[in-house]
């Protein structure tokens, strides 16, 4: 990032990603989760169930619901400004208390994976 010029001061501008990593052992599993990669356990039986927790899903939904009082819009193939300064905002609470854990090259991650 700092080769391509982003601002590493700017949350809402790092690059981002999630991963989920699972490791089966004989008599446990162990797992790590961030952001919204989900894991799902399936047993022998046919039934499942969800393991991880969607991290993001919250703040996707405030976007969305936002989205939908300006009817989906888009200007010049923009989203209405209300709608991007939310996802800016949402960006901003990565690794933050009350926000989600997201592989973005802050240290803090480590508090706030699943696991």
């Amino acid at each position: 990032m700092h080769d391509q010029g982003i601002d590493l001061q700017k949350t809402e501008a790092l690059w981002a990603a999630a991963h989920a990593v699972v490791q089966i052992g004989e008599h446990h599993i162990e797992w790590v989760q961030s952001g919204d990669c989900m894991i799902y356990a399936l047993y022998r039986d046919q039934t499942g169930r969800t393991v991880t927790r969607d991290s993001v899903d919250d703040h996707d939904r405030q976007v969305i619901e936002l989205w939908k009082e300006h009817h989906f819009s888009r200007t010049n193939g923009k989203l209405p400004e209300e709608v991007r300064e939310k996802i800016r905002l949402n960006r901003r609470m990565a690794n933050k208390p009350g926000g989600y854990s997201c592989i973005n090259g802050d240290p803090a991650l480590m508090d706030h994976l699943e696991w």
